[in-house]
């Protein structure tokens, strides 16, 4: 080890290209929802975005502690980014669960976990759905061994010294090996973010260009080989996604027709709802 190096560790994480173009994969994602017009507050849809939004400020943190040689409190936001991308996935299609953490009321990561078998393998065998579950078990308790004050969290900074005793490291250093594994760790996990963000809206996947899935799936293939890409057309995609926008009518009609209509929430709630339909 050697104290702290910004040279190397700058270099380092500028050549970490895919993990560059996974962080701007969400930003666009996060850009499609920066602005929400009052009648588009919802639950679902408010709650996901803020769980992808801290998901995405925790990834760009772990990257500048690795920066520092916070090797360790890098990886202990890789759980953060895990839960966020999760809850977010399961809030983007349970407005109920997404009305209660509105709320305040806490949603822990089991339910999200429990989404995994319940929903997005909802049509597969029970074995595949518990064994998914499983597997997803398996992932945040690694990455709450480093989250959480253990052994593996904390006995790094203690260090043998020759005659049998120890040392605390009081100072951040260096370490090429643990900050390419650290950096590893962060790609996977910030893939798993744009997952999420994908699953959030696959009842309008025209909401983002068929260039944002070539990316997603090509550095995916590469850092995460199990994956299978998924085979879509997106040249057919991208005219789907044209004509969709092509026909869309702008939001400054929305109000006005509301307003109009006699079966809007606004007119039915109002007592000028029945002078409306009698007119």
């Amino acid at each position: 080890m050697s104290p702290f190096n910004g040279n190397a560790a700058e270099q380092a994480i500028e050549r970490r290209t895919d993990l560059h173009q996974l962080l701007g994969l969400m930003r666009s994602v996060l850009l499609l929802g920066r602005v929400i017009p009052a009648d588009g507050k919802y639950a679902n849809s408010t709650a996901c975005l803020a769980a992808l939004a801290r998901g995405y400020h925790d990834s760009l943190a772990a990257m500048d502690l690795c920066f520092f040689s916070q090797y360790v409190q890098a990886r202990g936001l890789l759980r953060s980014i895990y839960e966020a991308g999760s809850i977010a996935r399961t809030f983007a299609h349970s407005p109920k669960l997404a009305e209660k953490w509105m709320r305040g009321e806490w949603q822990p990561d089991q339910k999200a976990r429990q989404f995994v078998a319940n929903v997005m393998f909802a049509d597969k065998p029970v074995e595949e759905q518990s064994q998914a579950k499983a597997d997803y078990d398996e992932a945040y308790g690694r990455l709450s061994s480093w989250a959480h004050i253990t052994t593996m969290s904390t006995l790094g900074y203690i260090e043998d010294l020759p005659d049998g005793g120890y040392t605390v490291q009081l100072e951040p250093e260096y370490n090429e090996e643990t900050l390419e594994s650290t950096l590893d760790a962060l790609e996977l996990e910030v893939l798993y973010l744009t997952f999420a963000a994908r699953n959030s809206l696959n009842y309008n996947p025209a909401s983002l260009p068929s260039e944002w899935y070539k990316i997603q799936e090509e550095i995916a293939a590469k850092i995460a080989p199990t994956y299978t890409p998924s085979g879509a057309d997106w040249d057919s995609h991208d005219a789907t996604r044209e004509r969709m926008f092509a026909n869309l009518r702008p939001n400054s009609l929305l109000n006005r027709d509301l307003k109009k209509s006699s079966t809007s929430y606004a007119n039915l709630t109002s007592d000028e709802s029945t002078r409306t339909e009698l007119r």
